[in-house]
Order: C-alpha cells, then structure tokens, then sequence
C-alpha cells in the first residue's frame, strides 16, 4: 500500500513538471492551429474587424488555381530530388568517410558544417557567388573561357535546380554523419566474420551494413521528406518564388498570399492543406520504413 502511494506520488510529480510545458505546447501549437483553421472558412485580411464565413469557396479556390497548382509541383520535384539524391549522396559519403581514408575526420567537419549554419545565410551567400556580374564562379567561368552570363537564378530553367542544388549542398552533411552514426553501431565481428568467410566488400555493404543502417535511413528520409515539402527560406531568399512563378512552392505561396496579398483566409486554408499532407505522408512513410526494417 505504501509503495502504491510512493508511486502514485512519484507520477504526479512527474505530471507537475510536465504541466508548463504542456500549457506552452497546447498555447502557442494547439490553440494557433485551430484557430489557423477556424480562419480558413473565411475572408479575413488580417486588419478587418469584422470577418465573413465563406464555407469552402478557399479550398476550391485551390483547385482553380493555377499558381497553386504550378507551387504542388514544384513542391513534389522538389521533394523527389532531395530524398533521391541527398540520401543516396549521403550514403556514399557516408561509406567513403567511415573506412580507413585519411583525414576523414577533417572531411566529415568539412560536409557537416554548412548544415549547422542557418538557411537564410546560405541562401544569400549562393546568390553572392552565382551572381552573373560579380559572382565568384561569374569569374571562373570567365577564366575558362565562357564570356556569356549564366543567369542561374533569373533564368527559368535553371533557377529551380539551382535552389535544389544549394539544399542538397547544405544538408547531404547532416544526413551523412546520421549514416555513419548508423554504420558504427554494427558489431565489428560480423564484418570480420564475413571477411573471413570470403565476402567482398559489396557483398558485406548489401548483406551487412545496408540492412542494419535502416533505422537511420528511416530517419534520413522522414527528415528530407519532411523538410523539402516545407521548403521555404532558401526559395524566399534566393528567388521569392521567380522568375515568374518558376521555383514557387507551397509555402513560399502561403507566405505571399498570406502576408503580401493580405488574403489570410486563403492562406490559412492552404498552410491548412500543407499540414494535412504532411501529416499523412509522414505517418505512412513512418510506418512503410518501419515495416521493412524489420523485414531486413
């Protein structure tokens, strides 16, 4: 009976020390996106005091949209790119730099950093060195023998890869060090063993490391999946959704609705819809992953 007590006891201290964190949560997450939410069903503009409900007519806005429909894909290409290439790129050098090279502690360093360094500084330090006029590479190329301007972020076809290329660039490093991470938990004497049994090193990547790495190539694509549909300050700070409408993506639109257009209803149901999306396409991701982890 005393021990029921102490334990009963032990966890409502625990709730105490939860309670002011469950309070911040609940204020500025739980009441902001009901409320987020209540405002979509309207016309409000952010100043007006008297605000009207409009029912639905946001959300089929949506589909009548051609910028919205133009900013999904975008957001979907860039989303295909970044889980394919970041984590296949990611795992290579994962590979390289967890064997026996030299320096490869300098090397991780040196592909880790730019992930730590924030979004909106990257941005602008790529558009100082893409820039056509005084641009760093302006002045290779002109060293190489190109005297035409490429305009990477004014030119159409090429200002959305480039924005893709930049968040590659940044974040191939975090997803790397997580896959090393991964790799150095494998029992060394299982390598050893396969080595002694005559597998070559591929053998031993695919049997081996691949398989007990999925825990961590979960990780990697939960966080690019959910990283790249939200994408927004290095297409904010590199083009602001331009030229025309050619890197826009969906947050980039809600911010432009929302706070340049002053249609807060309208952006409000579309930061709505974002949620919802990923939401779903986190949980079953998570889940699909999980399944064929225990499967390897």
């Amino acid at each position: 009976m005393a021990f029921r007590k102490l334990e009963n006891r032990k966890r409502m201290t625990a709730y105490l020390f939860l309670l002011p964190a469950l309070a911040l949560f609940t204020i500025v997450i739980l009441v902001s996106a009901v409320s987020g939410f209540t405002y979509s069903f309207t016309d409000w503009n952010g100043f007006a005091n008297r605000i009207n409900f409009i029912g639905l007519k946001n959300y089929s806005r949506m589909a009548r949209d051609n910028v919205f429909s133009i900013s999904v894909w975008n957001t979907v290409l860039i989303t295909l790119v970044n889980v394919v290439v970041q984590n296949s790129l990611a795992l290579f050098l994962a590979v390289l730099l967890d064997g026996s090279i030299k320096g490869k502690k300098f090397f991780q360093s040196l592909f880790f950093i730019p992930s730590i360094l924030s979004s909106v500084v990257i941005g602008y330090m790529w558009m100082y060195i893409l820039n056509p006029t005084v641009g760093s590479l302006h002045y290779l190329f002109r060293s190489l023998g190109f005297m035409d301007k490429i305009n990477f972020l004014s030119d159409p076809k090429l200002a959305l890869g480039t924005v893709i290329g930049t968040i590659i660039w940044q974040f191939t490093g975090y997803k790397m060090i997580i896959f090393i991470g991964g790799m150095q938990s494998i029992p060394i004497e299982l390598h050893e063993a396969a080595q002694i049994d005559g597998a070559s090193g591929s053998a031993r990547f695919w049997k081996i490391t691949f398989p007990l790495i999925a825990p961590a190539l979960t990780i990697n694509v939960f966080l690019t999946l959910v990283n790249s549909i939200t994408i927004f300050e290095h297409v904010y700070v590199m083009t602001n959704g331009g030229p025309g409408n050619a890197t826009e993506t969906v947050a980039t639109m809600i911010y432009n609705v929302a706070f340049n257009a002053n249609q807060l209803g309208y952006g409000t149901a579309l930061s709505s819809v974002l949620f919802a999306v990923v939401m779903v396409i986190g949980v079953i991701q998570l889940k699909y992953m999980r399944s064929r982890e225990v499967e390897f």
